[in-house]
């Protein structure tokens, strides 16, 4: 269940030129001046970026707006924090670097993590009182990846068989390296 599928695990001038709206030149300029790390392949003039570098980059670089977006959508795996128990920079830390975490207090802003997540979205974590339907949020993750894995923190009692409907359930008071620790096992 290995989610490398939806990660690009290397990426080329012409990918990081695209993300970032910049001209290829200005990818080479920032190569031969050693602002961005990156490889050669031997015997030819191509570049290479590890996707952890060019995040890493972008964000050394206060690149923010749509180019951020782009960046953590093709390089990173995504875990959406719906509701107010796990803090999501908490989470972030414990999952580490290939990871973005974004959060929403409730349906409206965690249907915009969704969208900025796209097809890049690994993990949904639903914690504390939320008001949403479990198993309908179960469908929609599914829907847009179906390896996700899915963790509540809190109450068994959120609607449906959380179990059947393939949530990891955990107490309320879980810690960030513990749901950390399932999103990793949950993703392979």
């Amino acid at each position: 269940m290995a989610m490398t599928r939806n990660r690009k695990l290397v990426l080329t001038s012409g990918d990081v030129a695209k993300m970032l709206c910049v001209a290829l030149r200005t990818v080479a300029k920032w190569c031969d001046t050693g602002r961005i790390p990156h490889w050669r392949i031997p015997g030819s003039r191509d570049r290479r970026f590890s996707p952890d570098d060019v995040v890493r980059f972008v964000k050394e670089h206060g690149v923010s707006g749509d180019a951020l977006r782009r960046v953590l959508r093709v390089c990173c795996l995504t875990a959406v924090v719906i509701g107010t128990g796990t803090n999501a920079a908490s989470l972030a830390a414990a999952l580490g670097e290939g990871w973005d975490v974004l959060s929403g207090a409730d349906a409206f802003t965690a249907g915009g993590a969704f969208r900025d997540a796209g097809r890049s979205l690994a993990a949904v974590v639903v914690s504390g009182s939320t008001g949403l339907h479990m198993p309908t949020l179960g469908e929609w993750t599914r829907a847009v990846n179906p390896d996700a894995a899915l963790v509540v923190c809190g109450p068994g009692d959120l609607g449906g068989d959380l179990h059947a409907d393939g949530w990891h359930v955990l107490p309320a008071d879980a810690t960030a390296s513990q749901v950390a620790e399932v999103i990793r096992k949950g993703v392979g």
